[in-house]
């Protein structure tokens, strides 16, 4: 699979350094703020170590409200390969959302079998 966000294997290659810092894999689900209902799931990446790294990094949603469902801490490399590794495996159960905003290629249908398939650890 193809990233296109800022990191991929020959960025941490060429930045080892970046690898090493600490990340978080997260599993949100987007509320409608219209009709407070959940609509789909978002897995993505950022760099730091809380849960407000994480909020911070998904705000910004062009209509929905996030709400952190599953964390994973890890090194930003070893939270890139399980991002990968994720979108790869539910490709098939991609969400397309009506609104364009950063992260919307990240979005799965709202599935259990996704949800758990987020290990606890990296």
């Amino acid at each position: 699979m193809t990233s296109l966000g800022l990191y991929s294997p020959t960025y941490f290659r060429n930045n080892p350094e970046q690898g090493i810092k600490p990340g978080i894999l997260y599993c949100l689900t987007l509320v409608n703020k219209q009709s407070n209902k959940r609509v789909c799931l978002k897995i993505g990446i950022t760099q730091g170590t809380s849960n407000r790294d994480v909020l911070k990094r998904a705000s910004g949603f062009k209509g929905y409200e996030a709400r952190v469902l599953k964390l994973v801490k890890g090194t930003l490399e070893e939270v890139y390969h399980l991002e990968q590794w994720l979108h790869e495996t539910w490709s098939h159960k991609k969400y397309t959302s009506p609104w364009r905003f950063g992260g919307h290629s990240e979005l799965f249908e709202l599935d259990d079998e996704i949800i758990k398939s987020v290990p606890a650890t990296v």
